[in-house]
């Protein structure tokens, strides 16, 4: 489990380096998308209560995939 504190530091990074940082779901979660040549991929990630959830993806952005993980870990 991360520390509040922690949890607050690891937000303030992602905000800093260029990552949309935004109050959802009770927690925080923080985006970003690049479109390149290859195609489309990004990566989210999710704090509440001293849990990092991480995903990256590559060409398909499955819509609602973060809010299931929230729901199956905090529901």
């Amino acid at each position: 489990m991360l520390a509040p504190d922690v949890e607050a530091a690891i937000a303030a990074h992602l905000a800093e380096t260029g990552f949309d940082c935004y109050a959802e779901l009770d927690g925080t979660r923080c985006i970003v998308e690049w479109n390149v040549e290859a195609g489309y991929s990004g990566e989210s990630h999710f704090l509440r209560q001293g849990t990092w959830i991480a995903t990256r993806w590559a060409n398909v952005s499955p819509d609602g995939y973060t809010h299931d993980i929230v729901a199956a870990i905090f529901e």
